[in-house]
């Protein structure tokens, strides 16, 4: 009995040593398992990160690209010349003007190029330029501050020496048709309720944030008004806090306008300035004509083109003794001798009209050069412009002596007959030629230039003024006379 009891523990005992080996096995090959998962995933993280990188790289890099060509393409002539005026050029127009060659992404499809773009506004102490890219379903920009300062060298414009730590920030300042242009970019994207640089492929953060830095711009975006003491800048913030007091002057008096005076060449996209006969901040006006110009001086060519026939090339046929045989224009003519006909080819003008075989017919102006045939040439005399003024729309006369051979000539269908002795002879053949006839001259390159015209009065008496306060931008107020005094207080 004691026997069998010792058996069955002994059994059990088995057992459990059996259980806990297999269930620490069990836990190792779990362990294994995961540890195998983690190194997988953490590869794959990494390689995807890694292509994000490369990605981000990329499109910075191009976007460095536009920023070198913006500096590059504006010049004195080409920047905006008023406050608050700007001008925008596309990609595609500054890859065709070669500023820049065509840019790609990382997977080597090119990017926008009438989305992407580089847009100027002139400030009050600088110009702004804005950089915009869009690569695929990447878009970003950068804002940067340039001028005309002493130390620019290769460049008419450049940023300012300390500009270097503005730039890696977001830029702070931005029109307010700059943030429509951004709306608008994030439409065309399809990611309106997204960032403004959007990336499905990453979750690495843009260096130029737009959702970040939006409430920035928009706290200090600020529109130029004018008072009755000139022009002041009006932010956002002040816009929807404060109220401004506008003024109506009734029956104010002024001295007579000055007489129109032409001032300096400008940009013919300079704004005209009207006033209102009533308003006491507008003493100056602006008007813009316009003036066709010489602006150049080329030397214009004028080309026709001439059938000439002239002697070329000899060869050898069996001919009739008696007779004198030409190859004319790949025709067989019978002349009466070589050394009289050929005499014509051995002349490139003749003002004398003294050839013994050739009888000078007359001297003609044409459209085009006329064309030789087997007994009829022309020799060039010269171009006459008088059909012309300034310039040429069409293309001037070309003046020709006209020769009529005096020899007899006859075509013929064989070299030799029946009839006549034959020999070996020299024939000269006579070939057809489309030759160029250029002529050229100075001529002057006209184009439109615009002057601006300004004219002044005086205020002599102020008049009647009316006060009243009210939120910014009241049109009502402003339509009726009213206009901003530069006062504000709080709401």
């Amino acid at each position: 009995m004691l026997e069998k009891i010792k058996n069955k523990f002994n059994d059990a005992k088995d057992n459990d040593e059996f259980f806990y080996k297999n269930f620490f096995i069990k836990i190792i090959l779990v362990f294994i398992i995961l540890l195998v998962l983690v190194f997988i995933y953490t590869k794959v993280k990494v390689d995807k990160v890694g292509d994000n990188l490369d990605e981000n790289q990329t499109f910075y890099s191009n976007l460095n690209k536009m920023k070198k060509a913006a500096l590059s393409y504006y010049d004195e002539n080409n920047i905006p010349k008023e406050v608050n005026e700007s001008n925008k050029i596309s990609l595609n127009k500054l890859i065709k003007k070669k500023k820049l060659k065509t840019l790609t992404d990382s997977n080597s499809n090119l990017c926008d190029g009438n989305n992407s773009y580089i847009k100027i506004t002139k400030k009050e102490n600088n110009y702004q330029i804005k950089i915009n890219l869009t690569c695929g379903e990447d878009n970003d920009y950068i804002i940067i501050h340039v001028n005309n300062y002493d130390y620019c060298t290769n460049t008419f414009l450049c940023e300012e020496n300390n500009s270097k730590e503005k730039d890696e920030t977001p830029k702070e300042e931005e029109t307010k048709e700059d943030i429509n242009d951004i709306a608008a970019s994030n439409n065309n994207n399809n990611s309106s309720n997204e960032k403004k640089y959007t990336k499905k492929k990453s979750s690495a953060t843009p260096k130029y944030n737009s959702k970040k830095s939006t409430s920035k711009k928009l706290s200090s975006t600020y529109n130029t008004i004018k008072t009755s003491k000139g022009t002041i800048k009006v932010t956002i913030e002040e816009q929807d806090t404060k109220l401004f007091q506008y003024a109506k002057t009734s029956n104010p008096k002024f001295s007579s306008w000055t007489d129109w005076k032409l001032l300096e060449k400008t940009s013919c996209d300079t704004k005209e300035i009207l006033c209102d006969s009533n308003d006491i901040t507008c003493l100056k006006e602006v008007k813009m004509t316009q003036k066709e110009e010489v602006v150049n001086r080329i030397n214009k060519k004028y080309v026709t083109t001439k059938k000439a026939i002239y002697n070329a090339i000899t060869s050898s046929k069996e001919v009739c003794t008696d007779k004198e045989y030409a190859i004319i224009d790949n025709n067989i003519y019978i002349i009466d001798s070589i050394d009289s006909y050929g005499e014509i080819y051995r002349y490139l003008s003749n003002l004398n009209h003294s050839l013994n075989h050739w009888t000078y017919v007359s001297r003609e102006s044409y459209d085009a050069a006329p064309a030789d045939t087997y007994n009829t040439h022309y020799l060039y005399v010269g171009t006459d412009f008088s059909n012309c003024t300034t310039t040429c729309n069409t293309n001037p006369k070309f003046i020709y002596d006209k020769y009529v051979y005096n020899g007899n000539i006859t075509e013929t269908m064989y070299y030799s007959d029946n009839s006549c002795k034959v020999t070996q002879k020299l024939i000269y053949n006579y070939i057809t030629n489309y030759v160029p006839v250029t002529v050229s001259r100075i001529e002057n390159v006209y184009g439109k230039v615009c002057y601006k015209m300004e004219r002044s009065r005086n205020l002599l008496n102020s008049g009647t003024t009316s006060y009243k306060w009210s939120s910014f931008n009241n049109k009502k107020l402003l339509n009726d006379g009213y206009y901003y005094t530069g006062k504000t207080k709080k709401k």
